[in-house]
C-alpha cells in the first residue's frame, strides 16, 4: 500500500497525461518503454510512445516501499515492491495526449 497519497495521484495524472504524438501504422511490433520510480516521482515525467502500436511499460520501483501503479483510464493496477521490475501491456491507442 503506498504512504504518499499524494504520490498515488501523482502516478494517475502522469500514466493518464503520457503523449501519444507519433502516429503509426498497426503492425505487431511492441514498443517498449522504461519508466522508473525513484524517490516516489517518474522518470521520465513525460514519455511519448507510437499511436496505434501495443506498448510493453517496463516499471522499475527503485524506492525503499512498494509503489502501486494505477490508472482508471488505461484498466491497469499493479503493485512493484521495492527494487522490483513489472511489466504492463498498453494499447494499441489513438493519437492523442
Amino acid at each position: 500500500m503506498i504512504k504518499n497519497f499524494h504520490f498515488r495521484r501523482s502516478l494517475c495524472a502522469a500514466i493518464v497525461g503520457l503523449s501519444f504524438g507519433i502516429a503509426t501504422a498497426s503492425g505487431g511490433a511492441e514498443h517498449e518503454i522504461l519508466l522508473t520510480i525513484k524517490d516516489h516521482r517518474f522518470y521520465p515525467a513525460d514519455l511519448k510512445v507510437p499511436a496505434n502500436q501495443k506498448i510493453k511499460l517496463m516499471i522499475h520501483n527503485r524506492d525503499a516501499t512498494t509503489e502501486e501503479f494505477e490508472s482508471h483510464k488505461l484498466n491497469r493496477e499493479k503493485l512493484i515492491p521495492p527494487g522490483a521490475k513489472t511489466l504492463i501491456y498498453i494499447g494499441p491507442l489513438k493519437p492523442g495526449r
